[in-house]
């Protein structure tokens, strides 16, 4: 690089320009390299005002340049192409990046908790949550789209119980290699599922699954936010142990449940290693 070319371009008296840090931009790694740089810039000024909650703010669903909040740290993907209704594959390598900064983002601002909201994917809820797990030093919230706020550590005290159904599902015989992984299913939307996916799903497989399982809420209906640490904590138990009987750490886990609770999920199952649906 010639450093010098930015005062000659525009004009600068000699040393300008030169003195700031510049960066290369011919690939996508120049591009995550400088957004990196950015983002750590903006936690350093971001520190001074003290504010022990960090506020992130998430979208991958809507066009970004049609969502204008606000925010110290704030992430944007590019939408789903059109008819589609996941992430482009092209998105993941630049978010995973993130993801692996954000532990350093937080203790530049000096952030004693981290506050999310927002809309995203399931996927990318989840993986944000194993971002910050529970073994990290930071606290996590995230309001949902009714402005309430999850995973408090007051409501722990006064957290109403959901019900759970539990079901072992039969899994079709094959030959099973060791160590093959469990299929769990989590339902905890407040409507019935439009068809059984995930029956589907194991009758196709065979042989793919040790075991299998499927959780869904006793009751159908919208689940409060202060019920979220025992809700989360009772899932978390069935999968940990399901895998356990299977004797294995690798899960293909099927989520129909809130983003907040994605979130909360992937905090408590980052030691075993997941495949989402």
């Amino acid at each position: 690089m010639d450093y010098a070319a930015p005062d000659a371009l525009l004009a600068q008296p000699p040393g300008t320009l030169q003195r700031f840090k510049q960066y290369p931009l011919f690939s996508d790694a120049d591009i995550a390299a400088l957004a990196r740089a950015m983002a750590a810039q903006r936690m350093e000024a971001v520190r001074p005002l003290a504010d022990e909650t960090l506020l992130l703010d998430i979208q991958t669903r809507l066009d970004s340049r049609g969502y204008q909040l606000q925010a110290p740290l704030t992430v944007r993907t590019r939408p789903p192409s059109d008819g589609q209704r996941l992430p482009d594959r092209e998105v993941w390598t630049p978010f995973a990046a993130f993801l692996a900064d954000l532990p350093r983002l937080l203790s530049i601002a000096g952030a004693q908790r981290l506050h999310i909201r927002g809309r995203g994917h399931i996927t990318v809820a989840f993986a944000l949550g194993g971002a910050v797990p529970t073994t990290s030093s930071w606290p996590v919230t995230i309001e949902d789209q009714y402005s309430a706020t999850w995973g408090r550590t007051d409501q722990q005290q006064r957290s109403r119980h959901v019900g759970l159904k539990v079901e072992s599902e039969p899994v079709p015989a094959g030959s099973q290699v060791a160590g093959a992984p469990v299929a769990i299913y989590v339902d905890l939307a407040n409507t019935e599922p439009p068809g059984d996916t995930f029956a589907g799903h194991l009758a196709s497989h065979h042989g793919r699954y040790a075991g299998a399982m499927r959780l869904q809420a006793a009751r159908r209906g919208l689940i409060p936010a202060d019920s979220a640490n025992t809700l989360v904590t009772d899932v978390v138990k069935r999968i940990r142990g399901c895998a356990a009987r299977a004797s294995t750490h690798r899960v293909h886990l099927f989520l129909r449940v809130s983003f907040p609770i994605a979130v909360l999920l992937g905090r408590t199952l980052n030691t075993l290693e997941v495949t989402l649906y």
